[in-house]
């Protein structure tokens, strides 16, 4: 005889039993300035913008992903330090998080187009993921 009892599986996630949380995100964002013509420091000039704050006194299990969106640049300006992501034209930087909340972006350049000179806005989108338990935070 077939067994013909419906079983539901319930897979969505308890986050009540996670107790590695990601840190929350602070950013206070400020102007970036460079010369004409020559790369911009833009990690070392952003990354003192960024603070993860704490969850149980600790981040050593969390890690933070920078992306940038080449369709939000001007025409001809780009990003190196990070890898790029052909698929979803993005620029993609992962970094981990020290004990102090801070991240190393210095390997992150801003290259405006030739003879560019003036300014321009574009989104930075900053996500922070602890590794342990895949929480997230944006």
């Amino acid at each position: 005889m077939p067994f013909t009892t419906p079983i539901t599986l319930d897979f969505t996630p308890n986050t009540s039993m996670i107790t590695d949380l990601a840190g929350d995100i602070v950013f206070n964002p400020d102007v970036v300035t460079g010369f004409e013509d020559d790369p911009i420091n833009l990690g070392d000039q952003i990354e003192d913008d960024i603070i993860i704050g704490s969850v149980n006194g600790e981040q050593n299990h969390d890690s933070v992903t920078i992306v940038i969106k080449a369709s939000d640049l001007p025409s001809g300006v780009t990003i190196s330090g990070t890898d790029f992501d052909f698929i979803d034209g993005e620029y993609v930087m992962i970094v981990p998080v020290d004990g102090a909340g801070k991240v190393d972006l210095s390997g992150i350049a801003l290259n405006p187009a030739t003879d560019f000179a003036g300014d321009f806005q574009f989104d930075l989108h900053i996500v922070n993921t602890d590794t342990t338990s895949g929480n997230t935070k944006n």
